[in-house]
Parts: structure tokens; sequence; C-alpha cells
């Protein structure tokens, strides 16, 4: 029977982040509300995240809560308490498991609160601005930011790496995300000011200082289109080409409105490579950040020359949802009660999972073979590749890979709602592990030919890095 919450005491307040600049109402909540919602975070962790303990020792987790645990005070605002939750992120180490703030206050920052007016591009212990969509249009692309309102980048950084989900040991996709979601991660854990103080390196090489005055989403999307930046610029979710004689397989996402489509352009691409007689094949999966497994299962038929059973095993660790009065109904919850599970030693198998086999398609490729990727080519992505490398003879180029290829939990991400301070957690339940020859060492799967991109190479608005790749491919 679900629990009927009635809050001790609430007052609606302004949460201030400066003296100039009051964000948005909201609730503050009493320390016995936040207690009851951190009770309710930590045991449906416990009781139903199917790999809780695999980067982080039980007894490190159990420190996290105690300590997290004091840090409630006797009145916190919802954002204050989310801050308390996130650390756990990284220590868990599983990119499909997030915690979000409430959805009120993603939307007033999303509508209503002005921000720092930049992307940037880190790289190396280096903040690059990558866009300058500021009003005063100061400090320019290509400058390096090296602190704001008096906090070193490094620091900053850091604090974001401390509080941003990322799969094991991921070393490039945490940056990427920390770098490309700057301004908001800043409001999350710095505040939201009316300006900033920015310390730069122009491009000349003279440190100089700019007050830069915070704007809204809807005036930086203003600026962004009047001034035609690069980051406006769109892709196709996939094609093929022939450059030079190497044949350019471009897929940018398995999440597709339309798979019947995407299964004619394999069977024609790969006919068209067979009649042609190409030799040399690169498949691109840069910033692909996954979907369906259908999906990319259908693309690596074309890729093996022997018949495979992908999944070694499929498990979940309860068959009915801990707390399950607290997570949405929604169509993944309701996906989990269908699942055919199997109880056995404690752990309940989905019935089937391993029986799932991929044979080689008619028209599969068995030529020279180059896999192309990045720090978003993660979760089902970050599985294909992984199986890719098990299972042919490919050289992998570009960044570390940001999924894992060996072990991922992904399937059925069940919605907690903590009842008080409507903070939102991402919850998966069903950990799979692929059939492959190597063991999980909680990273990506590693270049052997080690490309990357550089602030000039973006901000050319070309794709040299795949100019670099075709390049090293023909000269070797």
């Amino acid at each position: 029977m679900k629990k009927i919450l009635v809050p001790f005491f609430t007052i609606l307040v302004f949460s201030c982040f400066s003296s100039s600049n009051c964000l948005v109402a909201q609730e503050t909540l009493k320390k016995e509300q936040l207690l009851e919602d951190f009770q309710i975070f930590e045991s449906s962790l416990r009781q139903n995240h199917p790999q809780l303990f695999l980067y982080t020792s039980e007894q490190k987790l159990d420190s996290f809560f105690i300590n997290a645990k004091k840090l409630i005070k006797n009145e916190m605002s919802p954002i204050e308490f989310y801050k308390i939750l996130t650390p756990i992120l990284p220590m868990v180490g599983n990119n499909h498991t997030n915690i979000l703030p409430p959805k009120s206050f993603v939307e007033f920052i999303s509508t209503e609160t002005k921000r720092l007016p930049f992307s940037f591009f880190y790289k190396n212990d280096t903040l690059y601005v990558l866009e300058d969509v500021s009003k005063e249009y100061l400090i320019g692309e290509g400058s390096i930011v090296t602190a704001i309102n008096g906090l070193e980048v490094s620091s900053i950084i850091h604090k974001f790496l401390e509080n941003i989900t990322t799969d094991g040991y991921n070393k490039t996709q945490p940056v990427y995300r920390a770098s490309r979601g700057f301004s908001r991660y800043f409001g999350y854990y710095f505040g939201f000011p009316e300006t900033f103080e920015v310390r730069y390196i122009d491009s000349g090489g003279k440190s100089r200082i700019a007050v830069i005055e915070a704007i809204t989403l809807k005036e930086i999307s203003k600026n962004r289109k009047s001034r035609n930046t690069t980051l406006t610029n769109g892709r196709e979710d996939y094609r093929f080409e022939v450059v030079d004689d190497i044949g350019i397989i471009t897929v940018r996402t398995f999440s597709l409105s339309n798979p019947k489509l995407f299964k004619r352009f394999l069977r024609e691409t790969f006919q068209e490579i067979d009649t042609k007689d190409i030799s040399t094949l690169l498949i691109d999966l840069r910033d692909n950040m996954g979907g369906y497994p259908e999906a990319s299962n259908q693309l690596l038929e074309y890729l093996i020359n022997e018949t495979i059973t992908p999944y070694k095993l499929e498990y979940a660790i309860t068959d009915n949802i801990f707390n399950h009065e607290y997570f949405e109904d929604d169509i993944y919850f309701k996906h989990f009660k269908r699942q055919n599970l199997v109880e056995r030693e404690g752990k309940y198998f989905v019935k089937g999972a391993v029986d799932t086999k991929l044979m080689p398609n008619k028209y599969a490729y068995n030529m020279e073979l180059f896999i192309l990727m990045n720090a978003s080519s993660s979760s089902t992505t970050g599985q294909l590749i992984g199986l890719i490398k098990a299972y042919t003879e490919a050289i992998f180029i570009g960044e570390e890979s940001g999924g894992n290829p060996v072990g991922i939990v992904a399937n059925d991400i069940l919605t907690l709602m903590l009842p008080n301070s409507k903070i939102e957690v991402k919850l998966p339940v069903i950990y799979s592990e692929l059939n492959v020859d190597f063991q999980n060492s909680g990273r990506g799967i590693i270049p052997d030919i080690p490309i990357t991109q550089t602030i000039d190479d973006l901000l050319k608005g070309k794709d040299t890095t795949l100019e670099h790749a075709l390049k090293w491919i023909s000269t070797n």
C-alpha cells in the first residue's frame, strides 16, 4: 500500500546564488523529509541495482551513505540535497545510472535562468572556448579560459568529474560530458550569478580579464544563429561514401526512427561494397551514443564470418522491484514486469537471452576493416565495438570508446521519483555481459591508432579527424 506523504513543514523561498540573482522559488524541505528520501534512495539502489559494487567495494559505498546522510541539514532545498547524492555516480560507474534535479528546477533554468554564454572544449587540462555566444563577444573562439569568478578551471572540472555518471574508469567520456555541459554543471555546483569574471589567454597568448553578462538560453540560441557558429552544423543518421577507394560507413545513432530504412541501407551498402570489390572499409561510430541493440546487431552481421552468441548472461537481482510504489509506472517498468525471469542462485536470469545468435550476412565483409570512435561511442555502440574487437580483425582509430565493451547495466531503465524532493533517479535493473574473450578492465576499447580532435580541428568546421584517419590508412 502506497504511503501517504504529509509534509512536515515547507516554506516557499527563493534560492539565491548571488546577492543580485534569485533563481527560482523552491520548497525548503525539513530534515525528516530529506532523510525519508535518502532512505528510499539508498535502499532502492541496494535492492535493485545488479552491479552496485562492481567498481567500488560495498564497504566504501557504506561509508558514502553514512557520510552523505550526515550532510543533511535541518532545512535544505531540493538542489542542495541533489548535490549530496550525485557523488555516488562515478563510484557506481554505470553510464545509465543517473540522478536528475527536479523537473521544475530543470525547466526553470532552461527557460528563465541566465547562464555562462560559452561552449567549451576541454583537452589536456586546457579549457578552450568553442563558441562565444555572449553579448560582449570579447573573448572569442579558440581562447583559453584559466579561471571563472576566481575559481581555477582545474578545480571546476574536478568538481564536475566528482559528480558525473560514467562507465567504470573511462577516461574520455566524463571529460567530454564535463566540457559540453559546462554552463549547466557550473550552475548546479557553483550557482547562477548575473555576471562572470573570466580570466583567459587570447589568440595572441596575452592574459586578459573580461566581465561577461549572464544570458538566457533563448538569447544564447539567438546569438548562435546570428553568428553562424560551427556547432550549428547537423549530421545525417547514417550514410555511405567512397573516398580514395576507401569505403566509409557513418552511423551516428542506433535510435532509429525507421528501422526498415536502416536495414535496407545496410543491405544496399554492402551489396555495393561487394560489387565494387572495395577492399578497405572504415566504419565511423563517433558521437553514436547508442540506441537499439537490434540495429547494432544488424550492422554486426555484415562484419562477422561465423555464427556468434553475443550475450554470455543477462540477469536482475530481483523479480519484484523494491520500493516499487516510488517508481514511475512507465513503459520500462511495465516491460520489466513482463520479463521472463528464471531464478538461480539468488539471481533472476532473463530466459532466452543467451540463446540469441547472429549469423553472417550473405554480403558479409571480410577484408580490411577500421573502426573510428570517440568518447561518445557509448551504450549500445560501446557493446558493438566490444563485439567487433572480439570477432573481427578490425583496427581501432580515434579515442577510447565511451561505453563498456564487456558488461553493461542498461536494460529496463526505471525512474525512481523521490517523493519529497522530486529528484529523479534513473536506475537500470538488468545486467548484460557480452560473450567476448577479454576481461572487464573498466575502460572502453583503447585505440590502436590514437587520433584526437584539437581545438583547431573544431574551429575549422571540417572533419579533420576523419581526414587524418584516411591519411593514416592510405599511408599504411
